[in-house]
């Protein structure tokens, strides 16, 4: 069973009647195939989050800045996706990419 968690209240909950079984062993080996091409192609666009940090680095006397940018459109794991991004559009058009795969696949989400 499952429950959906809203900003106003919990949903009622109701039977997940398929999906990928976690506690089988190859069930994350199986989710990766599977998912790999979706999270490939979000991952080579410019939608989602991108983060830049520089922080300074001391070697010896010597101060650098090192700097860290990374392009982040979705964390995923099994039945568990979070989609980031920096404004309504660029989300939007992530998940127009979901949902032509989950279409193309017959995957039903919740």
């Amino acid at each position: 069973f499952n429950q959906v968690l809203t900003i106003h209240s919990p949903t009622p909950i109701y039977p997940v009647l398929s999906g990928i079984d976690q506690g089988k062993i190859l069930s994350p080996i199986l989710w990766c195939i599977y998912f790999d091409s979706l999270l490939c192609r979000v991952q080579n666009t410019t939608f989602g989050y991108n983060m830049d940090v520089t922080s300074p680095f001391n070697h010896g006397n010597v101060e650098t800045h090192h700097s860290l940018s990374a392009h982040v459109p979705a964390l995923a794991y099994m039945d568990d996706t979070l989609w980031l991004s920096q404004s309504k559009e660029s989300l939007n058009s992530l998940l127009c990419i979901a949902d032509n795969f989950y279409e193309l696949n017959s995957i039903q989400v919740n």
